[in-house]
Order: C-alpha cells, then structure tokens, then sequence
C-alpha cells in the first residue's frame, strides 16, 4: 500500500494523459478510463496500473483485478482476457516512469533554514533550498540552488554543492566536490581520512590524506556509506553511479560511470572500477587493481588481481562464475563417492 501520509498522489490520469507522457504499445485500453496510481499484482484495483514480469508471479496476474497491466510484449498472452495492457521491451523502466508521475514524495522539512541550523556568515546558500534543524555548514561552504540538507548533516568547510542535491540527516561531508542531482542518504560519511599508515614494529605513522573527494551528476550514495578522500590524489565517483547502503571505498578508488555497488562491497585504496560495472552484495576488492568496463562480480567474490573487460566472476578468490560453478559440482561428486 502506498501510504498517502508519505506520498503526493498528482494523479488520476485518463490513460490517453498517460500515453502522452510515456511510450508504450496500448492494447485492449479505454483511453478515457481514469487511472488513480499503481498497486502489486495482488493488490491493484480496476482503476490502477500493475506490473509484470516474472514467471513466478504468473498466478497471481491470472488473479490480478489491475485496469491495466505494463509487461513486455512476449507476455502479453499471459495476461487475463480484458484486462488492458501497456507493452515495453522494458516494462520496468516503464513502471517506474509512470510510478515517477502518479507519486512524490512529501518533504520531511520545510523550504527555508530551521532556526536552529548553524550556517557560517562566509558560505553561501543558493535559491530555494531547505536546511533542516540542527544543520551545521562550516566556512567558505557553496551550495547550489534547490537542495535539500536534512537535520543534524555537517558539512565541513569549503564544500561544494550543486543543484538539485539532497543531503540526508546526519550525514557528514568533507573535503569533497559534489556535482548536480546528487542524493545522499541518512548517515553517509564522505571525504573522512583514508585508511594510510606507514607499519613498523616501533608503531604506526599516520601518512598525511591531502586529496579530495569528486562526486559527478546524478550519483546516488547510500546510508551508512563511507568514502575516503585520496591521499595525494582525488577518490573519484563518475556520473550515473548508484552506491547502496554499507559500502566502504577507501582512499583514491575511482568508480566508472554507471557502474553499481551494493550492499556492503567493499573497495580498498587505489582500485580503478571501469563503466557499467555491478559489485554484487559483500564483494571484496583488495587494493591497486583496475577493473574493466562490464564486469560483473558476483556475491561474496573475492577480487585479488586485475580483471578484463565484459567478464562475469564467482568465489574467493575470484574466477569465472562458469569454473567456480563446475568446481562446486566436482566437489560435490567426490563427497557423494566418498
């Protein structure tokens, strides 16, 4: 259920309103039936849009009383007779177009400084941002026009913010550039010194972090995220990149564009991810190695030495996901034997 306490509903729309906003294949569609939001399978109603595409679901369509459904044309027999349907090659960028129309999401805080944020007399804020309570926005800071900066986030001094960035609560950025339409979860730490020390039996000295950290448009950080500024040189993450909750990147990683990071991955100093590369949850990467364009790493894989291009890898540590996949069958064979 999508809860109207949280979210704006901008609708309804006619179905020939939302035909004109978005491209998809109309079939067995009223064009003057109004359509009020999206729903589940199981839950939507006559007068919403529902989604499909994946065969386990394919009861629960049968069942569906959805005035419309978006699925991809090769599906569009499964679909119950009469029910209207609305066919992409990719129906779930469809959904999410069209769930981007119906809904958005209520502000948590209102569209000016709360009296009690603390903002230097030397920064400077751009038009209509909202900074929420207890903010704290140290000296020389620059911030663009129409962010949002939520309760207790700290930026440090000589930050810079674009447009359109959302800050979310009790985060803390330092020593960081930030481009345009950057999304910041709650609890981020961007920028804090890396991890660098000189080991000796006599003790630890601490190598001096003088780098930066450079975030591109439209990049999306989770919560509970930690990036490191560079030691000499600058951590860098490239346009279009999604970073999940609980990742770590440590001094002078650089991302690709649109490559992402999910849950708890891991990346140690000086590692270079190339574009459009996926990181499944808990992958490790150890520390100077270049990752090329399409990689995809797997679950838990461990990742110790350079890796090509396109290649899709398995196990700790890593290798192709085909070999690791025929080695777990041969062991599994020579237990059986035994």
């Amino acid at each position: 259920m999508i809860d109207p306490r949280f979210y704006l509903n901008t609708g309804p729309y006619t179905t020939k309103e939302l035909l004109e906003m978005v491209k998809g294949e109309a079939v067995n569609i009223e064009l003057s039936k109004k359509i009020t939001g999206v729903a589940p399978l199981n839950l939507a109603t006559d007068s919403q849009i529902t989604f499909y595409h994946n065969p386990k679901y394919k009861d629960a369509l049968q069942q569906s009383k959805a005035g419309l459904c978006v699925l991809h044309p090769d599906q569009a027999n499964t679909a119950p007779a009469g029910m209207g349907l609305l066919l992409s090659k990719n129906p779930y960028r469809l959904y999410a177009e069209i769930a981007g129309i119906f809904y958005k999401e209520k502000p948590s805080q209102s569209s000016e400084i709360a009296p009690t944020a603390v903002v230097a007399s030397t920064s400077k804020i751009g038009k209509g941002c909202s900074i929420g309570a207890y903010v704290v926005i140290h000296e020389n800071v620059e911030i663009g026009d129409n962010c949002v900066i939520e309760a207790h986030a700290v930026i440090h001094q000589g930050v810079t913010i674009g447009n359109h960035c959302y800050i979310g609560s009790h985060s803390c950025i330092s020593h960081t550039l930030v481009g345009n339409h950057v999304f910041i979860k709650t609890g981020a730490r961007i920028g804090q010194k890396g991890f660098g020390f000189d080991i000796s039996e006599d003790g630890h000295f601490s190598v001096p972090q003088l780098g930066r950290v450079l975030i591109d448009d439209y990049v999306e950080i989770g919560s509970n995220t930690t990036v490191d500024r560079g030691a000499s040189g600058d951590t860098i993450i490239h346009r279009n990149v999604r970073i999940d909750n609980l990742v770590q990147l440590g001094h002078n990683v650089i991302v690709g564009e649109n490559s992402i990071l999910v849950a708890q991955v891991g990346v140690s100093g000086s590692t270079k991810i190339g574009k459009n590369v996926i990181a499944a949850g808990q992958a490790g990467f150890s520390g100077h190695i270049n990752i090329g364009d399409n990689v995809k790493i797997l679950a838990k894989t461990g990742v110790m030495s350079n890796v090509e291009a396109n290649a899709v890898l398995m196990g700790y540590p890593a290798m192709n996901h085909r070999d690791f996949l025929k080695q777990s069958v041969l062991l599994r064979q020579m237990i059986k034997k035994k």
